[in-house]
């Protein structure tokens, strides 16, 4: 049931980033333009275009948009901090673009950079999702208890992937407990 249920977070997470992240292409002539973190998700910022005003629920801001949500609340950075351990280096920033620029151009490690992304997807499902119980319901979880929830998470995808049976994922469960020393 472990393994069914750890498989369903892992597509539900790859989606939610997916449209995260994922641009929009216009055609233009024969080019083509990628546009890297291109607002997806029904922020407060955007359900406000609908009509709608919601503010951040982790912090009160009254402005929900994206770049605030990940990582500039402080509540959502101070998740960030504690689980990202010291995957990101030492100065994570909480600016989105600094954040998914870095991601994408940085030089790491093989399987720093592994986990990294893992994390990082792991990061913004359990904040959407700790966002979506608090606003329909009504339910409230400390930074110390979704951290734990994320690093439960975080091991069980790295022991499903049978990490020591792949030499090129040997070391993974060990460079993540490293992280967090």
């Amino acid at each position: 049931m472990d393994c069914k249920r750890s498989l369903h977070a892992f597509i539900v997470v790859s989606i939610i980033t997916m449209f995260l992240i994922s641009g929009h292409v216009d055609a233009d002539g024969d080019s083509c333009k990628y546009s890297p973190g291109h607002i997806r998700l029904a922020t407060g910022h955007r359900t406000r275009q609908w009509g709608q005003m919601q503010c951040c629920v982790y912090c009160g801001e009254p402005d929900e948009t994206r770049d605030h949500l990940f990582f500039a609340c402080p509540y959502t950075f101070t998740l960030w901090l504690n689980v990202v351990g010291n995957l990101f280096g030492p100065d994570p920033d909480p600016d989105w673009k600094i954040t998914l620029q870095r991601m994408l151009g940085g030089t790491y490690e093989r399987l720093t950079y592994i986990l990294l992304r893992l994390v990082w997807q792991t990061t913004i499902y359990f904040i959407w999702r700790e966002r979506n119980d608090r606003r329909h319901n009504g339910t409230v979880k400390s930074v110390d208890q979704l951290a734990r929830l994320i690093k439960k998470s975080m091991k069980n995808r790295i022991s499903s992937t049978r990490y020591y049976l792949k030499p090129r994922l040997q070391g993974l469960m060990q460079r993540w407990f490293q992280a967090h020393s």
